[in-house]
């Protein structure tokens, strides 16, 4: 899976709290975990069972991270990034691919 690595601090993605996540001593990490966990929000699927799916169309791999999702039940931590083809969406919340 490729997706990003994100602290939410405050109702916002906070990149200095993933620093500080990242940083911290051995000894820090239970209580930063605990009052700053991290998430992780995937967006694309990039190989499954050792086959590369890059050359495959986009809505063929996003099919196959939402079954994924679906079949491992995964929830938070682990976030689906939305996703829409409907450009008036695309401008007002830039959550847009091209496909190809």
């Amino acid at each position: 899976m490729d997706g990003e690595l994100v602290v939410w601090e405050a109702d916002t993605l906070s990149f200095k709290a993933l620093q500080r996540r990242a940083s911290a001593g051995q000894r820090d990490v239970p209580r930063l975990a605990a009052s700053m966990p991290a998430h992780f929000i995937a967006f694309e699927v990039l190989q499954l069972g050792g086959q590369e799916l890059l050359n495959r169309p986009y809505g063929e791999r996003r099919a196959v991270l939402e079954a994924l999702f679906t079949e491992r039940a995964l929830a938070p931590p682990w976030t689906l990034c939305p996703m829409t083809t409907l450009s008036i969406l695309c401008r007002s919340t830039r959550r847009c691919r091209s496909r190809p």
